[in-house]
């Protein structure tokens, strides 16, 4: 992530995740940990992050499950 991406995010007020359809491991845990990147930069900042019209899932590997189950319950 770059600095000025960084600090976009620190001066948000929330972040609103975009992902759409893509959220879920039907597309490999790597696009899983792309698409969370996001949410997991608002739980880090204590930012409210709004996921917005998504299609969630299935989660089927171990570790999608857990990484999903924190970013969801932040």
């Amino acid at each position: 992530m770059s600095n000025r991406l960084l600090k976009v995010y620190v001066d948000a007020d929330i972040i609103i995740d975009l992902s759409m359809d893509h959220y879920s491991d039907d597309f490999g845990i790597v696009a899983v940990d792309e698409q969370s990147k996001d949410m997991l930069t608002g739980l880090f900042l204590k930012k409210p992050v709004i996921i917005w019209a998504q299609s969630i899932g299935p989660f089927r590997e171990k570790l999608t499950k857990w990484l999903v189950n924190i970013l969801l319950k932040g």
